[in-house]
């Protein structure tokens, strides 16, 4: 597996997962260290998208019936790049994203 790992997002932009991004990953997220090509397909179909402020959007994949992982991306013309992911239960799901503003329900 090489790095970039790339995919295109629901809302047609280009999403890459960086090697320095994925280690970051590994050491703070060690939930999610196992597979970065879970993070790629988690953008790919992804449940909710969150714009948190412009040019950064929260990712949000429902992994069992009350966690979810969460994949925050910076976002500039079309193309992004995943900067940290982690798992989050359903109360902080709802806690957080609750004040966010919602883009797309799939």
């Amino acid at each position: 597996m090489g790095f970039p790992l790339s995919t295109k997002d629901r809302l047609g932009n280009i999403i890459n997962l960086e090697l320095v991004d994925w280690r970051h990953i590994q050491l703070r997220h060690k939930e999610v260290r196992r597979d970065p090509e879970l993070l790629i397909s988690s953008v790919q179909n992804s449940n909710e998208i969150y714009l948190e402020k412009e040019g950064v959007l929260h990712y949000v994949y429902q992994i069992s019936s009350k966690h979810y992982i969460v994949m925050i991306c910076e976002i500039w013309k079309g193309e992004g790049y995943i900067r940290t992911a982690y798992i989050i239960n359903d109360r902080k799901k709802k806690r957080r994203y609750g004040i966010l503003r919602r883009l797309e329900v799939y």
